[in-house]
């Protein structure tokens, strides 16, 4: 359920990682609260209101525009294809598995 402050719409934790697919965990956010650091950039953004975390989602949508959605592409983390050890101790390429 997101939450509604003056004008503003809220999601928590659970709510955040729910609206971006699982790009991350809970656990990955509540990490990053306290290390200011997610996916190897800057933080987004959070309020404490008592016990609740809550992320502005405007804030969050562009914080995951500029830092989150650039990590998605893996052709660029592309890296050939390592060859393996058979049982025998020799090379095999990977294709021939």
């Amino acid at each position: 359920m997101q939450t509604q402050c003056s004008e503003k719409a809220y999601s928590s934790t659970s709510e955040l990682c729910d609206r971006y697919n699982g790009a991350f965990s809970p656990y990955t956010l509540k990490r990053s609260r306290q290390t200011g650091v997610l996916l190897g950039n800057p933080a987004p953004e959070y309020i404490r209101i008592g016990n609740r975390i809550l992320y502005e989602n405007e804030t969050s949508d562009a914080w995951f525009e500029r830092y989150a959605k650039r990590q998605t592409n893996t052709a660029q983390n592309e890296q050939p294809a390592r060859k393996r050890k058979d049982t025998n101790g020799m090379a095999v390429p990977a294709a021939c598995k």
